[in-house]
C-alpha cells in the first residue's frame, strides 16, 4: 500500500514519539511543555508540525489538552546569527553550537527570555563553557529526523532538440 509523504511523516513522529512524550503532572506550570519544546525544535523543518503534534496528542487520547496548543501562538526565537555577531562572536564551527545552546535556555524559560537576557546573561556562561570544555566534541549536530523533512525535488534541465540549432539546416 501507497502513502503520501506527508501521512508517512506524520506516522513516524507518532511512532517515534507516542511512548517517550507524555503530559507534565498537574503541578506543573505548563502541562503542554514537551510537546511544545518539540514543536519548537522541528518548526525549523517542517511549518506544518503543529498539526502533526495535535495529531500525537489526540493519539495519546489527550483531547482536553488539544484546544490549548491549538491556541498556543508559536513564539519566534528572539536570537539571530546577526546578533552574535555584533556581539563580537566570529562564524565558526561553534556558531551553531552557540545558538543551539541559546535555543535550549530560551525553551527552559517558557519562552519567555528577552533577546536581552539571552545575551547578556545566558550567553556570556555558554562562551565560558565552550572555552573550558571540549563542547564540540560532547555534543553532536542535532539532525532533523526524517519525519520533519520534506523531499526536496531536483530540478530537470530542459531537453534541447540539437537539430534546431540551426548547425544541420540546408
Amino acid at each position: 500500500m501507497k502513502y503520501s509523504n506527508d501521512c508517512r511523516r506524520l506516522s513516524q513522529l507518532l511512532i517515534t514519539y507516542r511512548n517517550s512524550i507524555s503530559i507534565l503532572d498537574s503541578s506543573s506550570i505548563d502541562r503542554l511543555k514537551p510537546y511544545k519544546d518539540l514543536l519548537i525544535d522541528l518548526y525549523l523543518f517542517d511549518p506544518d508540525i503543529k498539526e502533526k503534534i495535535l495529531e500525537l496528542l489526540k493519539y495519546q487520547y489527550y483531547l482536553n489538552e488539544i484546544q490549548q496548543l491549538i491556541d498556543w501562538i508559536i513564539p519566534i526565537f528572539p536570537i539571530s546569527g546577526g546578533m552574535l555577531a555584533l556581539k563580537g562572536i566570529k562564524q565558526g564551527p561553534n556558531y551553531k553550537l552557540i545558538l543551539n545552546e541559546l535555543r535550549e535556555e530560551w525553551k527552559k524559560s517558557h519562552f519567555k527570555a528577552t533577546e536581552n537576557q539571552l545575551l547578556d546573561e545566558s550567553l556570556p556562561i555558554i562562551l565560558k563553557n565552550l572555552t573550558t570544555s571540549t563542547v564540540t566534541q560532547q555534543k553532536t549536530v542535532v539532525n532533523p529526523p526524517a519525519f520533519a523533512l520534506p523531499k526536496k525535488r531536483k530540478h530537470k534541465e530542459p531537453k534541447t532538440d540539437h537539430l534546431s540549432t540551426g548547425a544541420n539546416t540546408l
